[in-house]
């Protein structure tokens, strides 16, 4: 199974979400992400971390990637999974 069918979603604070419209370059921890896991164990070993970094706002770059518990800067547990524009039709305000 590729990470790209797991369905990430990640939900903001209003003050994360002003910034990053307003064009700031954030990196955000999303929720996280196990195999077969109804609610996720943070200290969960097996536990794949997700991080969004947006820069430019609106129809400018997001990049997504995964990283396993283990994975340190620079390794192989770090995948890279999105890396394309955030278009408003992939965001839903609430």
């Amino acid at each position: 199974m590729g990470w790209e069918y797991i369905g990430l979603r990640l939900d903001l604070d209003a003050e994360t979400w002003l910034a990053i419209k307003n064009g700031a370059h954030v990196t955000v921890k999303g929720q996280g992400y196990a195999d077969d896991k109804q609610r996720l164990d943070p200290n969960d070993p097996d536990i794949v971390w997700d991080y969004w970094e947006f820069s430019g706002g609106i129809e400018h770059r997001l990049r997504v990637s995964l990283a396993s518990s283990y994975a340190t800067e620079g390794d192989d547990d770090i995948e890279e999974i999105y890396d394309d524009v955030l278009s408003r039709g992939d965001i839903e305000e609430y």
